[in-house]
């Protein structure tokens, strides 16, 4: 069921609130009506598939408001949401095109990258 591209809001939120985590991966990858939360929480820990490329983080209902928030997160798979907020800026970009996570560098190459950082980039390593 969680795999229906649209359900009653009542079953979507049963199915957000399942303690399975795949039933909830299964829900972001094809439900259009998955909510922003379980969105996030599974982009979290899941990294996609060839099945469904890009989802969670491209799904329609995937926030891009209030990510700022993540900014400063220990973790580099979420501190790079920041650059998806609305309100992100370059000098945002700036900073990130300076972490320590390799990962969060390469989100830094952003048409806001000023080009002195964007040659240091291209001789990144990683």
């Amino acid at each position: 069921m969680a795999r229906a591209r649209h359900l009653p809001s009542d079953v979507v939120d049963l199915l957000a609130h399942d303690e399975d985590r795949i039933v909830r991966l299964f829900l972001t990858e094809s439900c259009d009506d998955a909510p922003a939360d379980v969105l996030l929480d599974v982009w979290s820990w899941w990294h996609g598939s060839f099945s469904f490329p890009g989802r969670p983080r491209n799904h329609p209902n995937f926030p891009r408001h209030d990510l700022l928030r993540f900014a400063q997160d220990p973790e580099p798979r979420i501190r790079l949401l920041a650059l998806d907020d609305h309100a992100s800026d370059a000098a945002l970009v700036e900073r990130f095109s300076r972490d320590p996570d390799a990962q969060v560098r390469r989100a830094a190459a952003d048409p806001r990258l000023s080009p002195e950082s964007a040659v240091r980039l291209a001789g990144d390593a990683d």
